[in-house]
């Protein structure tokens, strides 16, 4: 059997998306912020009233390290 397929991207994808949905716009305007961008910068985002919960979720999903992004099973258990 082949080795086991990494959801990671998945993960990133869903990410971006969950903020649209909760923020309104997207995280990253740039190639350059997404690639540089160890962290969303909620501060920009002040007037939207999103949870602490779903600050750390979709942190977690955005993380570029990819140790540190939230797996699938962490998006199910949150």
């Amino acid at each position: 059997m082949g080795a086991q397929r990494s959801y990671a991207n998945d993960v990133w994808q869903l990410g971006v998306t969950l903020f649209a949905l909760g923020c309104g716009q997207i995280p990253f305007k740039t190639v350059d912020e997404i690639l540089n961008s160890n962290q969303i910068p909620w501060e920009l985002y002040q007037g939207i009233a999103v949870s602490d919960k779903f600050k750390t979720l979709v942190t977690q999903m955005l993380s570029s390290n990819l140790a540190c992004r939230a797996t699938v099973q962490d998006i199910l258990s949150s």
